[in-house]
């Protein structure tokens, strides 16, 4: 909900700066949405999930969203390997059986959430 004092207020350089070092398009971005945007930031990097940027490349490379930071991490070393190409299907194959081999339940990411 919008803090009334904040109405039509944009968000503020720190904010803006913060939100864009994590890869979160911030045009035309309200001081109370970024302010949200960041709370969940900060809630998902404490939970260990993976970042905004990592699911995003997830997400081109029809990987599961729901991944870890820990789990993610091997990845995204993979996608850098491969220049951010998507992965030949015996390499996405190997690494989401090690994913899913250490797996240990994540709450996905809620929709709301994402609503970036």
């Amino acid at each position: 909900m919008e803090n009334p004092q904040n109405t039509g207020r944009p968000a503020t350089g720190t904010q803006v700066k913060y939100l864009r070092d994590k890869g979160v398009n911030t045009d035309k971005l309200s001081k109370t949405h970024a302010s949200q945007l960041i709370d969940t930031l900060v809630k998902r990097d404490l939970d260990g999930c993976c970042s905004y940027k990592q699911i995003k490349q997830l997400r081109r490379n029809d990987f599961p969203q729901d991944l870890t930071k820990r789990e993610a991490s091997p990845v995204m070393a993979a996608l850098a390997r491969n220049r951010w190409k998507p992965l030949p299907p015996a390499t996405r194959k190997n690494l989401m059986a090690r994913i899913m081999k250490n797996r240990q339940p994540v709450a996905a990411p809620q929709e709301e959430e994402m609503a970036w």
